[in-house]
């Protein structure tokens, strides 16, 4: 019961209760102990003994209290900093993945997994396009085709190569866009999961007004991907 109610405050208000509560019953707990161990004396009145052994009873209860509130809040916020630190560990780790040059490469784990999810839209229509000045988005596009064209969707032989400043916007990570159809916006969410959560490519699925209509609004039953500059990726999540 005790665990449940210190899940429900904050860990400012967890170290109030420790510093404002239990270690000041604590110290009062042992006040209380001192006061009947002197106050037990054999040369004392029996009525004082008496008060005694309560007042001793007392300190003996708070005490033991206020160790177990202290042990709780010590329990949870060490519990708190854990996650804390495992949560942190995981956004380093998915950092520094979006950060290495990832890669689809022909026949590994990543294309096989990929081309498996993609497989249920075989057929579908896909135009790729990355900026032609950059190596790096390059080779991604042709990985990225490559496993599109193994899981049967009508993938061209060859990616748009387009310039910045031809198009009038930079961009970092991925865009990947469909038709208004449902099931070119189905392939679009499974294609983003898998580059995305799984693979930990950075992909923006809602693009920025700036990104050209073209780019935004793909034919009908279709799907548009557009690699972008690595960059810092700091928009992604």
């Amino acid at each position: 019961m005790l665990s449940v109610s210190l899940s429900q405050l904050g860990t400012p208000s967890l170290e109030w209760s420790k510093a404002e509560i239990f270690i000041p019953l604590f110290l009062l707990g042992t006040l209380f102990v001192i006061v009947g161990v002197f106050m037990e004396n054999d040369g004392l009145p029996i009525q004082v003994v008496a008060w005694g052994w309560s007042i001793l009873l007392w300190g003996l209860a708070m005490e033991l209290f206020a160790s177990i509130g202290q042990l709780a809040i010590d329990g949870e916020i060490g519990n708190r900093q854990r996650s804390e630190i495992v949560t942190l560990e995981s956004k380093l780790e998915i950092a520094t993945m979006r950060a290495t040059n990832r890669r689809i490469v022909a026949g590994g784990a990543e294309q096989k997994e990929l081309s498996l999810v993609m497989s249920k839209f075989a057929g579908m229509p896909v135009k790729v396009m990355a900026y032609e000045d950059d190596h790096e988005n390059r080779t991604f596009a042709i990985e990225l085709m490559r496993a599109l064209q193994r899981a049967g969707l009508d993938t061209p032989s060859k990616f748009e190569r387009v310039d910045a400043d031809q198009i009038g916007f930079s961009e970092t990570g991925m865009i990947i866009t469909s038709g208004s159809d449902e099931r070119s916006k189905e392939a679009v969410k499974a294609l983003a999961i898998e580059l995305n959560e799984k693979l930990y490519f950075c992909v923006d699925i809602a693009p920025r007004p700036q990104v050209p209509d073209n780019i935004r609004n793909p034919a009908e039953g279709s799907i548009l991907v557009f690699v972008g500059y690595k960059g810092s990726q700091s928009h992604c999540k």
